[in-house]
């Protein structure tokens, strides 16, 4: 796993990003609802660092990701990429700062064009942004073939005649293009056989050493995560919960959400399994359309005091680069 040491601040800034769907129902003098996907979420990215993204289905990490990326527009907030305001570009000078951030999709089957072949398919963003054609672009393709493990007689077949561990290479391969500053892997081994899973997950490593990369790294599996980031977010309900460095979270987690889903983990050893406390969360995960008051995390937590029940916790640092959003981050030690 690196470790981030080393490596220079300045690449991605993202401030109060908020993503709200208004779920109103039709009809004259309503009350407006919404769904709060994304709610109040600030964090910073390195160059060469991976930020890795966790929480259970449903809580916004995709669509972090996607509004980060401009597929979605965000209710609110801002993101600053290498200094300057993402979300107030446009035209050319948009197309030109999208190079330097990029998405592996998570499925690696819908997220390939059927009908074009793997050459033109990686050929594309180059074809795009007008950077190469005829011989230059015929190598710049089987180059990034190759960075990914792919044999260049494979460019003339369909994405449907190679496996799903293939197919994810072959994003890989249409991110790497444009020579990206950022990449955001949207769950991007998930749904692939554990196997598959580990030769992605250090392919993704090894090129991250090779070029620098920043990662966005959405995930549910914790293990996942743990292997290829520097620091982790844990989110729940829209929201940070915890926020610290890889290390720090395993070693100390603060928030009890943090905790059940660290006593989830599987664990190899026997006798590990066997000492080790299970914290089950019980209940139900309330509606983003309906959150509870106070602390979302409240109905589901064995700590929660009627402080919790009313008054919402900031996010705020208990020590050196670890956050938490809880009001009693400690109680459960």
């Amino acid at each position: 796993m690196a470790d981030g040491k080393g490596a220079s601040p300045g690449l991605l800034e993202v401030r109060n990003l908020k993503k709200y769907y208004d779920i109103t129902s039709p009809g004259i003098h309503k009350k407006r609802r919404y769904l709060k996907a994304v709610d109040d979420i600030d964090f910073s990215l390195s160059y060469g660092e991976t930020l890795g993204i966790v929480g259970e289905s449903g809580c916004g990490k995709s669509t972090i990701g996607n509004t980060i990326i401009r597929l979605l527009k965000p209710t609110s907030g801002e993101i600053y990429l290498l200094g300057e305001n993402f979300l107030s570009l446009s035209g050319a000078r948009l197309a030109q700062r999208r190079k330097d951030i990029q998405i592996i999709f998570q499925d690696p089957f819908s997220s390939l064009n059927p009908r074009l072949r793997v050459f033109d398919i990686i050929a594309e963003p180059f074809i795009t942004h007008h950077m190469y054609q005829g011989k230059k672009l015929e190598n710049a393709v089987y180059e990034l073939m190759g960075l990914v493990g792919l044999d260049s007689t494979m460019g003339s077949r369909f994405p449907h005649e190679f496996s799903g561990g293939q197919r994810q290479r072959i994003g890989i391969a249409r991110a790497l293009a444009l020579h990206p500053k950022l990449i955001i892997c949207d769950e991007p081994v998930s749904a692939l056989d554990v196997s598959i899973q580990a030769q992605i997950i250090n392919l993704l490593i090894d090129l991250q050493k090779r070029f620098n990369l920043a990662y966005i790294f959405i995930a549910h599996g914790l293990p996942t995560v743990k292997y290829i980031s520097n620091r982790i977010a844990v989110m729940y309900l829209g929201r940070f919960v915890e926020l610290s460095s890889t290390e720090e979270l395993f070693r100390s987690p603060l928030h009890p959400y943090t905790v059940g889903l660290l006593s989830a983990v599987p664990l190899a050893d026997p006798e590990q399994r066997e000492t080790r406390k299970r914290i089950l969360l019980e209940g139900e995960i309330p509606s983003a359309a309906d959150p509870p008051d106070g602390c979302h995390f409240h109905v589901r937590c064995r700590y929660a005091t009627l402080r919790c029940r009313t008054e919402t916790p900031e996010l705020r640092e208990i020590c050196s680069g670890h956050s938490v959003r809880c009001h009693y981050p400690l109680m459960q030690n």
